[in-house]
C-alpha cells in the first residue's frame, strides 16, 4: 500500500511539471532573449564595421602611385609621362621611373622615346617624407612608324615642278647656245666666202669648238647636230669651188655698173671680174661686160 501511495504522488508530479515545461520551455527563452539584448548585439554589429572602415583608409588613401593611362605611340616620337596623379597624406619626395627598355628616369612629369617596337611595361615608385612607397605601372605599345604618303606626294608634286623649270632653263640656255653658233657660224661664211681658203679653216675651226661643247655638256647632240650640218653643208659649198667668189655682192655690182658705164675695164678690174657669176645680170649688161672681157682675153 505504501509503494502504491508513492508511485502515485511520483505521477502527480510529472503531470504537474510537463505542462509548466511545454508552455515556457528553456530553450525558448533563449532564442527569445537574444535579439532584444541590447548589450549583446551592438558591439558584434558596430565594432568590426568601424575597424574595417579605418583599415581600408590608411591602406589606399595614404599613399597612392598613379603612373597614368596606358600609351600607343611610334618609334622615336616623344612620349610625356605624368606622375601629378599621385597621392600622399604625407609629401612625396621622390617619382622614379623604369621605363621597360633599361631606361630610368626621375621626377613628376619625364619624357622617353623607344627605339624598336613592342609592348613595354613602364613603372613608377613614390616615395614619400615617411620613407614609404607605392607602385604603379602602365604599358606602351610602340609600332613602326607609318609612311606619310600625304606628305611624300607633296614632295614628289614640288621635285617635279623643280625638275621641271630646271630643265626648262636648260633647255632654254642650250637653245639659245644653238642660235648664238648659228649665227656665229653664218657670220663667218659671209665674211669669209671670197676667199674659200680662210672660209673652210674658220669654219674648220669652228667645229671643232663645237665639238669641245658637246663633250662639256654646254651643247646637246640635237643642237650639236643642227650646227655640224650647217658647217657641214658650207664646207662641201668651198670644197666644191661654188663658193661667194661667184656671187654677186653689191659691191661688185657696184663695179660692173661703172665698167659699163665707163666703157673701158682695168687689168685689175679684169682679174675680178672673171671669176664671178655674170648668169646673174640681165642681158644686156651681161652682153656688153663679156665683150669689155674679151678685149682683154685677146
Amino acid at each position: 500500500m505504501m509503494k502504491f501511495s508513492k508511485f502515485v504522488i511520483i505521477l502527480l508530479l510529472i503531470l504537474l511539471v510537463i505542462p509548466i515545461i511545454y508552455s515556457a520551455p528553456p530553450w525558448k527563452k533563449q532564442q527569445q532573449s537574444a535579439p532584444t539584448s541590447p548589450t549583446q548585439t551592438t558591439p558584434t554589429q558596430t565594432e568590426p564595421t568601424v575597424i574595417e572602415k579605418t583599415v581600408i583608409i590608411n591602406n589606399t588613401v595614404s599613399l597612392k602611385a598613379d603612373a597614368g593611362s596606358d600609351r600607343i605611340a611610334k618609334i622615336k616620337e616623344v612620349i610625356t609621362f605624368d606622375g601629378s596623379g599621385s597621392y600622399s597624406l604625407n609629401k612625396i619626395t621622390k617619382y622614379i621611373w623604369n621605363f621597360g627598355d633599361g631606361g630610368h628616369g626621375e621626377g613628376i612629369k619625364v619624357i622617353h622615346t623607344y627605339n624598336k617596337t613592342g609592348v613595354y611595361t613602364v613603372t613608377l615608385t613614390v616615395i614619400n617624407s615617411d620613407n614609404s612607397n607605392d607602385l604603379d605601372s602602365l604599358q606602351v605599345i610602340i609600332q613602326e612608324e607609318e609612311t606619310n604618303w600625304e606628305m611624300i606626294g607633296v614632295i614628289i608634286a614640288i621635285l617635279t615642278i623643280m625638275i621641271g623649270v630646271i630643265g626648262w632653263l636648260l633647255t632654254r640656255k642650250k637653245s639659245s647656245t644653238t642660235s648664238k653658233y648659228l649665227a656665229e657660224i653664218n657670220n663667218t661664211f659671209n665674211e669669209y666666202k671670197n676667199n674659200s681658203d680662210q672660209c673652210e679653216l674658220h669654219l674648220a675651226e669652228l667645229k671643232s669648238k663645237l665639238e669641245k661643247e658637246l663633250s662639256s655638256g654646254k651643247l646637246t647632240e640635237q643642237s650639236y647636230d643642227i650646227l655640224d650640218r650647217k658647217i657641214e653643208t658650207y664646207l662641201s659649198s668651198v670644197r666644191k669651188g661654188i663658193v661667194s667668189q661667184f656671187n654677186l655682192t653689191g659691191e661688185a655690182k657696184s663695179k660692173i655698173d661703172k665698167i659699163l658705164k665707163d666703157g673701158k675695164i682695168t687689168k685689175e678690174e679684169y682679174e675680178s671680174i672673171k671669176k664671178l657669176d655674170l648668169n646673174q645680170l640681165d642681158k644686156n649688161k651681161k652682153e656688153k661686160l663679156l665683150k669689155l672681157l674679151k678685149s682683154w682675153e685677146d
